[in-house]
């Protein structure tokens, strides 16, 4: 490994669009990433966040920066090597990442350094992956938006999805009282396991954002 960007370029296999629609257009590449720019990190992905905002960047509800373009915003790996100007990263280093640039659905990718967080140890790579976006999106909800606090009340739609188990678990860590409008069977299922007791039916759910010292909280997707 080396510290710095190297003149040879490494192959990676990436997961494209080259326009926006269905599944269909995804399609898998072979390319030669390009040198390291002085600012960039090249990380070798061990585990890759799957979202429902890479649904979004496919069907171009969220747009892509150009086509072909590589989907995926959340991964963790190994960093194999910096460019010239970075610090505080050292090849060998665990780290992850959420958000744009693009680019996660991919063996290995050059990434701004700037873009990247240590992995601590004792944290499982698929975790990490699975949970980074959705903790960042949990903690700007629960903290920023709504300061919840010990006695009140949350309500989650699609309680059962990734988002929403996130934000029911840890409302309820934070001593909220979550609820969660009607779900089908199996849905249901998922969200009574992580711990969500109280079921809202769609008068309630309407009640329970009315009440004094209760927040409503959506999750609108099913990621």
């Amino acid at each position: 490994m080396s510290s710095i960007h190297q003149a040879s370029k490494v192959a990676a296999t990436e997961v494209v669009v080259g326009q926006y629609g269905n599944v269909s257009e995804l399609k898998v590449r072979e390319v030669l990433l390009p040198a390291l720019g002085d600012a960039e990190v090249r990380v070798r992905h061990t585990a890759i966040g799957v979202n429902f905002v890479d649904v979004y960047h496919r069907t171009g509800i969220y747009a892509l920066p150009n086509f072909p373009s590589v989907l995926g915003v959340e991964a963790v790996g190994i960093v194999e090597a910096i460019g010239a100007a970075v610090r505080g990263i050292e090849p060998g280093q665990r780290v992850t990442y959420a958000g744009p640039p693009v680019g996660g659905y991919a063996s290995v990718r050059n990434i701004p350094a700037a873009r990247l967080l240590h992995v601590p140890d004792g944290l499982d790579d698929d975790d990490v992956a699975a949970l980074l976006l959705r903790g960042i999106t949990t903690h700007m909800l629960l903290t920023h938006v709504y300061p919840v606090k010990r006695g009140d009340t949350v309500l989650v739609h699609a309680a059962a999805g990734g988002l929403g188990l996130v934000l029911l678990q840890w409302a309820k860590r934070l001593g909220a009282c979550g609820f969660r409008s009607p779900l089908t069977t199996h849905p249901a299922w998922v969200a009574h396991t992580a711990g969500v007791e109280h079921q809202a039916g769609s008068a309630q759910a309407s009640l329970l954002g009315g009440r004094h010292g209760a927040c409503s909280v959506l999750a609108t997707n099913p990621g």
